[in-house]
């Protein structure tokens, strides 16, 4: 079965407060570019940090320090490494809770909160997830086999919405 395509980095504009920082090892792949967003206002949420060398996560803390604001937790919006690379840095590094799609327990090395379609748990960023399942192995077309394992997982989509409920 051919890999599932990722679905496009569809970033929310992280509005007033929110932030976004490039990165140069995207996947730890080197070369590879990509983008990590920060949303929140004093309770940052990290979303999809793709960068494991530390680089990037110096440039979040060194930004969170100098606004004042926390980290509250990471999210990831797949599996995929341009998504999650970093995250073990952020989660194992400094403590913080991981939220990401579901179907991802078990496929990832770290504890990780399975969001459905909602409000964030963490954080003061006003965004709604939209999650989308994990593919059936019936719409794989086989066992499951065949799909490498960042497919195994649903996809989580940010968009601005009200406030948080927690």
């Amino acid at each position: 079965t051919a890999p599932r395509s990722a679905a496009p980095l569809a970033m929310p504009d992280p509005g007033p407060g929110g932030r976004r920082f490039p990165t140069s090892w995207a996947g730890a792949l080197e070369g590879r570019t990509g983008e990590t967003a920060v949303l929140g206002d004093r309770e940052w949420l990290v979303v999809d940090p793709a960068d494991p060398t530390g680089e990037s996560a110096d440039a979040i803390l060194d930004a969170a320090a100098a606004s004042g604001a926390t980290l509250a937790g990471v999210v990831v919006t797949g599996l995929e490494p341009e998504r999650h690379a970093g995250v073990e840095l952020f989660a194992t590094g400094l403590g913080l809770r991981v939220a990401g799609p579901p179907g991802s327990n078990g496929l990832v090395p770290y504890p990780i909160v399975e969001l459905e379609s909602g409000p964030v748990p963490f954080g003061d960023a006003a965004f709604i997830v939209d999650a989308s399942p994990p593919p059936s192995a019936d719409a794989a077309g086989d066992d499951g086999a065949g799909v490498r394992w960042a497919d195994r997982a649903g996809r989580l989509r940010l968009h601005s919405g009200g406030a948080s409920e927690r």
